[in-house]
């Protein structure tokens, strides 16, 4: 079937082939416009990047509407409980990969896959959970789009198997930030910046609820960088939440962010401006100096918790042991044995050593250092300052 990058055509699409046709919130589609003129008009796409990009809003349109029918046809998904959800957030490039995965690893606890957020209706099943079709499908996506090559793995651990940030179900509320950072859309990021994120949040647990249901059992952890924007409405959705932030001296994390960032838009553009990619994350700044008073303000005590990346990096089982009594949980041998196992068979650079600096990008440590110094203070982030990985 050929794909026309045009919202109104994407939506034909996408009801001829479910037989659906009820959309639920209209505003889903202002946010799908915004993106699809963008993307459009700003994006200078490759020819791949307009194939891909295309196929995507497409496959997500047509899980909105699929997955509202699942909750029509199954009212019972809507009692499905999601309790105290571990949701790890912060900076990304700032461990947030790696204190999820750790976490996930503890008896009791599961995460949430990558191609089960991409194709999450129908609801996936524990019997099947691990040779589910979906699973070919979209590492097959992944390796299409380039994510497999050695150049990206180096940067990320790509793979349809893979616990994965959790806002990519957000692009099924018309908000999602994926292909704000895989294609320079302003535009959309403006728009992303000033709409009201309580129903996408509302729409996340939805979604959580539709993949817990059959799904595997355990306590979700989740993982987005993404959430930090939005703290106020994550909370909202998921009031008993605990909220885990990882630190990492921003030298290194948005150095390593403009990297992977600039990487990424080169699969799917002709034209990649490194400038907006830089003042884009240096902008992050705005938010992250924030982050405590946030926190402060939503009076949520014994709600959110705080790792540094130089601890997780030098002793992961000392530093989760800590975490865990913070949190009031239990970890005894059973949580070691697990977490251990994984460090084993995920050894740091694994895939290849990803080097970055921030002179690449124009940025120099007094640059970093004058516009986060809030929030260096505010968290007491120990710096590192070398050349990156």
């Amino acid at each position: 079937m050929a794909l026309s990058l045009d919202r109104t055509a994407l939506q034909q699409a996408a009801e001829e082939s479910t037989g659906l046709s009820d959309w639920g919130d209209p505003d889903f589609f202002t946010g799908i416009d915004i993106l699809a003129r963008s993307l459009n008009e700003e994006a200078h796409l490759n020819t791949k990047g307009r194939a891909e990009l295309t196929l995507r809003l497409y496959e997500t349109m047509r899980q909105r509407l699929l997955l509202l029918e699942d909750h029509k046809r199954f009212p019972e998904i809507a009692d499905v409980r999601i309790e105290r959800p571990i949701i790890v957030t912060g900076n990304g490039r700032s461990g947030t990969t790696l204190l999820h995965n750790l976490l996930a690893t503890a008896p009791g606890h599961r995460g949430v896959q990558y191609w089960e957020m991409m194709r999450p209706s129908p609801p996936p099943q524990a019997a099947t959970y691990t040779s589910d079709p979906r699973i070919g499908e979209i590492e097959a996506m992944l390796a299409r789009q380039g994510f497999k090559a050695a150049s990206a793995m180096a940067k990320h651990a790509y793979g349809a198997a893979r616990m994965e940030e959790c806002s990519t179900i957000l692009e099924l509320a018309g908000v999602g930030g994926y292909l704000g950072a895989v294609a320079n859309v302003p535009r959309y990021t403006a728009y992303r910046e000033t709409t009201d994120f309580h129903a996408s949040y509302r729409l996340h647990r939805m979604v959580l609820q539709t993949l817990a249901w059959r799904g595997p059992p355990g306590r979700l952890v989740l993982k987005a960088p993404e959430h930090m924007f939005h703290l106020p409405e994550l909370l909202d959705a998921y009031p008993d939440a605990i909220v885990v932030f990882a630190h990492r001296d921003p030298a290194r994390s948005i150095a390593s962010l403009i990297s992977i960032v600039t990487q990424m838009r080169g699969l799917f553009c002709d034209d990649v401006d490194r400038e907006a990619v830089t003042r884009s994350r240096f902008g992050y700044h705005k938010i992250m100096n924030r982050l405590r008073e946030i926190r402060e303000a939503l009076a949520r005590p014994g709600r959110f918790f705080d790792v540094q990346f130089v601890d997780l990096n030098a002793d992961p089982l000392g530093t989760l042991a800590k975490l865990y009594d913070e949190m009031s949980l239990a970890f005894g041998a059973e949580h070691e044995a697990p977490l251990l196992a994984y460090m084993s068979d995920n050894p740091r650079h694994k895939f290849g050593r990803h080097k970055y600096g921030l002179e690449e990008f124009g940025l120099s440590f007094e640059d970093i250092d004058r516009a986060f110094a809030p929030y260096i203070a505010d968290n007491q982030v120990v710096l590192e300052r070398g050349s990156g990985a």
